[in-house]
């Protein structure tokens, strides 16, 4: 099975780079196959990637350079890692990929409030400033990468409790963000107050995922 995955991986990239009439196509590919194996590797086994702690399984959103540090735990980018995790288990069989996937779900879970949602994340360093108080934003776009995360893991292990938290997530969103089928707005503090941040370009980029939880709901 990984194989043939792998197989259909190359072809795509065959047709794709003859379309674009480029010469070594072999030479291209393999090199675009290490670019993504380093990728994979980076994503499982860096610091990004928390392994220990309270915040296990858990991603950090980036890292400082000048110190060196993991300034902040991201939920959206944890939620974003758990479907990232199960494609590349689902391309290459890794296992060690699908762990990842069921112990960020963990943390997500483990860090939801009491209507199933997750704050922005959480600093780790005090004095971050960047894009505000973060660990008391609820962003509708974060959420809907988080619920995503976890429906795509229910896909795969079938855990009614996961589909069972997704439905309550989605419940959630449209009570905080939606007005009948339209979205109103995209981020509230953490007493699900609208904020002076709720701009209208971040509504226009949250409707994109309405159509992702619709299509999840309705089954289109």
């Amino acid at each position: 099975m990984q194989s043939t995955r792998k197989w259909k991986i190359r072809d795509v990239m065959a047709r794709d780079l003859k379309r674009k009439n480029l010469d070594n196509i072999d030479i291209v590919i393999k090199r675009s196959e290490g670019v993504l194996h380093c990728n994979v590797e980076w994503l499982l086994n860096s610091g990004i990637n928390i392994k220990n702690g309270d915040d296990k399984g858990a991603l950090y959103g980036w890292k400082s350079l000048d110190p060196p540090f993991y300034p902040f735990v991201y939920s959206e980018i944890t939620g974003y890692a758990i479907s990232c995790f199960l494609w590349i288990y689902s391309h290459f069989g890794r296992s060690d990929a699908l762990d990842a996937a069921k112990v960020a779900a963990e943390w997500i879970i483990k860090n939801m409030n009491s209507e199933f949602l997750l704050v922005a994340g959480y600093r780790k360093q005090e004095n971050l400033v960047e894009k505000g108080y973060l660990s008391s934003q609820i962003y509708l776009f974060d959420n809907a990468m988080i619920f995503t995360g976890l429906l795509n893991l229910y896909k795969i292990n079938r855990e009614k409790s996961l589909l069972r938290l997704a439905c309550k997530m989605a419940d959630s969103l449209i009570n905080c963000f939606f007005k009948g089928s339209l979205i109103s707005l995209a981020l509230v503090d953490k007493f699900y107050r609208p904020t002076a941040s709720a701009e209208k370009k971040m509504v226009y980029v949250a409707r994109s995922i309405s159509l992702k939880i619709i299509s999840w709901l309705f089954g289109t």
